[in-house]
């Protein structure tokens, strides 16, 4: 019987190679892309949201006053003599003191505030603060109207207006008005001169009338 012969191959066989790992496909790769940055997005914005302080909510009732500019203290003279004190702010500025009284340039004309032992009637010290005017820079004093509710401090007292015609030193003379207060208190009597350009359209045609009364208003007493 014959045999069957075994094939014979020249060459050695070529082992079969491995299939390669299928590569991603560009559709899928644009959606993992997509996915990276929508995530980086939202981790940005996590950070974000944490590390920014937190606006303060705005408040809707009961809120309180706004803040503002703080306003500026004013400044005062004290009276080492009698102890009372007079507050004022800028444009005032004092030009002359003593251990007695005091004189302000204001933004417009002159205020003076002085003491003195107690003694006098109110009136009297009216009359009296008047006198001190000088005569050759004030001239035709004549009542103009009284002063209701005068007041220093809070202390009750007598106030009289009253029109004048300046003459300064230089130039040429223009009508006035002179407001005059006083006031006792214990053993201290208080006059106060206020003097300014006459305004026929101010209060009692003293155009910072409301300056003056703010400084009266502001005066304190001793003690």
């Amino acid at each position: 019987m014959a045999t069957r012969s075994r094939a014979w191959y020249p060459y050695q066989s070529i082992p079969r190679r491995e299939a390669a790992p299928p590569r991603l496909g560009r559709a899928r790769f644009l959606l993992v892309l997509l996915v990276v940055i929508a995530l980086g997005a939202i981790l940005v914005t996590v950070l974000a949201a944490v590390l920014t302080p937190a606006q303060p909510a705005t408040c809707t009732q009961h809120c309180g006053p706004t803040p503002g500019v703080p306003v500026p203290q004013p400044a005062r003279y004290h009276s080492a003599a009698y102890g009372f004190e007079v507050a004022y702010t800028d444009p005032w500025k004092v030009v002359q003191q003593d251990s007695k009284s005091v004189i302000f340039q204001t933004a417009a004309g002159q205020f003076l505030v002085y003491g003195q032992p107690a003694g006098k009637s109110d009136q009297q010290l009216v009359q009296e603060a008047l006198a001190t005017l000088p005569d050759t820079q004030f001239q035709s004093i004549t009542p103009a109207t009284s002063i209701r509710g005068a007041h220093v401090g809070y202390q009750n007292g007598t106030g009289e207006v009253f029109s004048s015609t300046f003459l300064p030193q230089s130039g040429r003379a223009i009508r006035a008005r002179i407001a005059v207060v006083a006031a006792t208190k214990g053993g201290v009597s208080v006059s106060v001169v206020g003097i300014d350009p006459w305004v026929a359209a101010a209060p009692n045609g003293i155009p910072e009338s409301s300056q003056f009364d703010a400084a009266l208003s502001l005066f304190q007493w001793p003690g």
